[in-house]
């Protein structure tokens, strides 16, 4: 079931959040995306690191990350778009310690 524009600006936040608690020895985010969603694809790449408490972007809607102080590293790449041929990976979640 693939997901509108709308629902994937309400859901990333939750996501972000949801492994930033499952991730507790992260210290790095990066977020970038190639998606087609026009909320998501404006988002600019974020690298956030240790003591940032709040990421703020179109997309994100002000998402609190409660944990992002102990995060070490990790990396979500969006690429929802239909055509295979533009983006070979659909979706791509990488976590490095």
């Amino acid at each position: 079931m693939e997901a509108s524009e709308e629902e994937y600006a309400l859901t990333f936040p939750h996501l972000l959040r949801n492994v930033a608690r499952l991730s507790p020895m992260l210290e790095e985010l990066e977020i970038s995306s190639c998606a087609s969603f026009s909320g998501i694809s404006r988002m600019p790449k974020l690298r956030i690191l240790t003591i940032l408490g709040e990421v703020s972007a179109d997309a994100l809607r002000d998402a609190k990350l409660d944990m992002l102080q102990e995060l070490e590293s990790l990396k979500i790449a969006l690429a929802p778009d239909p055509e295979p041929a533009m983006h070979p990976s659909p979706s791509n979640l990488t976590c490095c310690r």
